[in-house]
């Protein structure tokens, strides 16, 4: 039952952030929502931390400010998704496509970041990425082009 309120708040439009946060502050998890769709919606500031989005859609999503802390995105695909400010420290996106994400000042500390496709995806000197993580051999954008 848990599974299927949860992605009924956070597909429920306008308001559906501040329901989720609110639902979630009462509900303690695990959350399972792998292999969803939430693909271009807006879940700006929804506390995702320790939610399993495993292979989940998160394409052209705004998560701007969210936080996923400890999150399991492995394998999700989170092309084109707008990251700024968000937080992933320690998030699992192991074989993850952010293919043209928005990354300014997300918070990557932590995370796993192997076989992640990043390609052209865009950072500035705010993002934090994993120590020993080379963002421009993975093909990251750095802003401003230098």
């Amino acid at each position: 039952m848990k599974r299927e309120r949860a992605l009924e708040l956070l597909r429920s439009g306008a308001g559906s952030v501040e329901r989720w946060n609110r639902w979630r502050s009462k509900n303690r998890g695990p959350f399972d929502l792998t292999h969803c769709d939430l693909s271009g919606r807006d879940l700006a500031n929804a506390n995702l931390s320790m939610v399993d989005l495993h292979a989940s859609n998160l394409s052209r999503a705004s998560l701007v400010g969210a936080n996923l802390e400890g999150a399991d995105l492995h394998r999700a695909n989170l092309k084109s998704a707008n990251l700024c400010r968000a937080v992933l420290r320690g998030a699992d996106l192991h074989s993850t496509n952010l293919t043209g994400a928005s990354l300014f000042g997300t918070d990557l500390r932590n995370a796993n970041l192997r076989r992640a496709t990043l390609r052209d995806a865009e950072a500035d000197a705010e993002t934090i990425w994993p120590q020993g993580f080379e963002p421009s051999a993975h093909g990251v954008d750095p802003w401003p082009a230098a």
